[in-house]
């Protein structure tokens, strides 16, 4: 197991709302990290994650970035880049092709072009935040760097689900990220408008645990599971099914039944936007029960509260439908083999 010895996350950009329109400014690192930077070792190697630095490089129209920036201030370090153009590559090809297919569906809407489109959605996101971080992980522990410089995210996965990178041989002793700064409303409009500088983050040695990343990281890999091996967990389920006859792929669910007897199951259904606890009761005829989403799934949209869901058997197979304030649909499922 390689130990890096300090993580920083930072922040590359923010966002400031004007009352007219919004604007997204490049943020550059911390005074903070530049001194603690500076500080090390001569020799020592610092592994910097850089998305932005591609852009800057491909187009040469954004600011400066992260990597450049550090390179041209600390001259004690010697830097290795931890992430690979391929897979932005890979992000922008499937975003692309999810607006062609999208185009098309304006001329044949019933062409079954939905599925094709999500897949798309799916691939993009999984090619710009969970193959990178994985890529990222081999090279650290490839080039065994003392100091690993990410994007707040990224860094934020790597430190608060410290299994995930232990998968690839790696552990972190400590970690630093960068915070928003504080800055007047009309200041950071300037800066959007005039791009004359950029601001600086301030570097905070308490991160606060950032649990939608977390749940965005779970959901990623449930979906691509989902659209490449039909399934959403290694474990094997009582039922499975799907929310969304339209996109199956989008809605799958499995449904693991933990306890039982002669009036109510109780279990959890888990599906690709997360997990849910389920209380109901099911026979040879209908299937009734409540879904309830945990906090992580509701971070990213799921309906808090129960949903209640009624189906009755056709053939092999539970048809019904589903309601809740917010959202209801039709579903159906059937006992897995």
């Amino acid at each position: 197991m390689f130990v890096v010895q300090k993580l920083f996350g930072i922040r590359e950009t923010a966002r400031v709302e004007s009352r007219n329109s919004s604007y997204t400014i490049t943020l550059r690192p911390s005074d903070g990290l530049v001194k603690i930077l500076a500080g090390l070792p001569k020799g020592s190697l610092v592994g910097i994650g850089d998305a932005s630095c591609w852009d800057h490089m491909i187009h040469d129209t954004t600011p400066l970035p992260c990597y450049e920036y550090l390179r041209n201030r600390v001259n004690n370090v010697s830097f290795v880049y931890l992430d690979d153009l391929a897979f932005f590559a890979e992000s922008r090809e499937q975003l692309n092709l999810e607006r062609i297919k999208t185009g098309m569906k304006t001329f044949k809407p019933d062409s079954g072009l939905d599925r094709e489109i999500y897949e798309c959605q799916v691939n993009a996101s999984y090619a710009d935040f969970i193959a990178p971080n994985a890529h990222v992980l081999g090279r650290i522990k490839e080039t065994e760097p003392l100091v690993v410089v990410v994007n707040k995210p990224r860094a934020d996965l790597f430190w608060f689900k410290p299994e995930y990178a232990r998968l690839f041989g790696v552990s972190f002793n400590s970690y630093s990220s960068e915070e928003l700064p504080k800055f007047e409303q009309d200041a950071l409009i300037n800066v959007a408008e005039n791009f004359r500088f950029l601001p600086a983050n301030v570097l905070s040695a308490e991160p606060a645990k950032n649990p939608k990343i977390l749940a965005y990281f779970n959901s990623l890999v449930r979906q691509k599971k989902a659209i490449d091996e039909k399934r959403i967990s290694d474990c094997k389920p009582d039922f499975m099914g799907t929310f969304d006859l339209s996109v199956p792929e989008r809605g799958l669910f499995e449904l693991h039944v933990k306890k039982r007897n002669r009036t109510c199951w109780e279990g959890t259904i888990e599906d690709a936007i997360g997990s849910a606890t389920f209380v109901g009761f099911f026979d040879k005829k209908k299937a009734e029960f409540t879904r309830h989403y945990d906090a992580s799934a509701v971070l990213l949209g799921a309906p808090f509260g129960n949903i209640a869901h009624r189906a009755y058997r056709e053939g092999d197979k539970y048809v019904g439908t589903f309601v809740h304030p917010d959202v209801k649909g039709c579903f159906e499922m059937k006992e897995f083999s």
